[in-house]
Order: C-alpha cells, then sequence, then structure tokens
C-alpha cells in the first residue's frame, strides 16, 4: 500500500491521471458501460484514493501492485501496474470472461485515447447484447451486470446470459477471488 500511496503522491495534475483525479468525480463513457475513477462523488462509486486504500475511509480490499482506474458494466476493472506483474504503468484488464488480469498494452494516457476513440464494440462484443443502452438504465450509481449463467463459462455470453445489477463491491469481491 505504501508503493500506491508514493504514486499517487506524486501524480502531477498536468499528466492524464493527475488531471482526471483532481479535476473530476469520475467520467462515465460509452452509454455509462465505463466508470473512470477521479476524485469521487456523488454521481460516483468511491474515488482513485478509496478503491486503492490510500484514503481516510477504503471500501474496497486492496489489490497489491495494481491501482484500480475504472470499472466497466460487466464487473471488468482496469488496473495500472505498481508492480505486480513488472510493467509498471501499464493498464490491465480484468476479464469477467476469464478471470484473469490482460494486459492491454497502453498506459494510462493511451487507455484514455483508446476509450475515446477506441473500437468498445468489438473489445465488449461478447459482453454485450442487443439492446444493452436502454438496459443501462436498470443500474444505480455503483451497481454492474451479474451475468448468469456467467461469462466465464461456456454457456455464459452477453446474448445468452440473464442479467441483473448487483453492487461493485460483489465484482471486485469475485475479482480478488478469481471467480
Amino acid at each position: 500500500m505504501e508503493r500506491i500511496l508514493s504514486i499517487v503522491c506524486l501524480i502531477s495534475t498536468k499528466s492524464y491521471l493527475g488531471a482526471v483525479a483532481y479535476e473530476t468525480e469520475g467520467i462515465v463513457l460509452d452509454h455509462g458501460w465505463i466508470m473512470l475513477l477521479g476524485a469521487g462523488g456523488d454521481s460516483t462509486s468511491g474515488s482513485l484514493t478509496s478503491w486503492n486504500g490510500v484514503s481516510e475511509q477504503p471500501w474496497v480490499d486492496v489489490l497489491e501492485g495494481m491501482m484500480v482506474v475504472a470499472y466497466d458494466a460487466a464487473g471488468g476493472f482496469f488496473g495500472l501496474d505498481t508492480g505486480k506483474y513488472g510493467r509498471t504503468g501499464q493498464v490491465y484488464y480484468f476479464a469477467p470472461d476469464t478471470l484473469e488480469w490482460e494486459s492491454t498494452e497502453l498506459t494510462y494516457s493511451g487507455f484514455i485515447n483508446w476509450l475515446a476513440n477506441g473500437d468498445l464494440e468489438k473489445f465488449y462484443q461478447t459482453f454485450r447484447w442487443k439492446g444493452w443502452q436502454e438496459d443501462m438504465s436498470q443500474l444505480q450509481t455503483g451497481q454492474v451486470f451479474a451475468y448468469y449463467p456467467p461469462l466465464w463459462t461456456q454457456e455464459g455470453g452477453g446474448e445468452s446470459s440473464s442479467k441483473s445489477p448487483i453492487h461493485i463491491l460483489e465484482a471486485w469481491k469475485s475479482a480478488l477471488d478469481g471467480k
């Protein structure tokens, strides 16, 4: 946790991460599918500091060697490597269909560019379903979709699974447990 604390304290507000952390509560992208963490507020679930154990009231178990920077409606998480995989500064994605952290091969600034200009439809094609944009209204602040059967099973998929809202902390616990 000291390593994350020192990284958060050394981030310049002139960097992408510093600007998002200092200037926003968080940024909602792609019809609400992705939540980029910032300083936190009423319209977000947590902040960069509370998600990474460096606030007075951390509310998640911290993932050592990673700094969580975003999450998505499928229960996936984006984390900045701070030593877990030896690729410091690279963004990884916890994929709910494989239950593994996968490298995006992007830095944080590259990740921001990908969120704004990348092919999110292709990236999420197996997680989404026809009419997903309208179904996003089912989610309240701090909720994501639970899929049944889960995405990591052979039967699971965006079109084939039923979906219901769960609190983001339930998805985070699954990510930490690897199930």
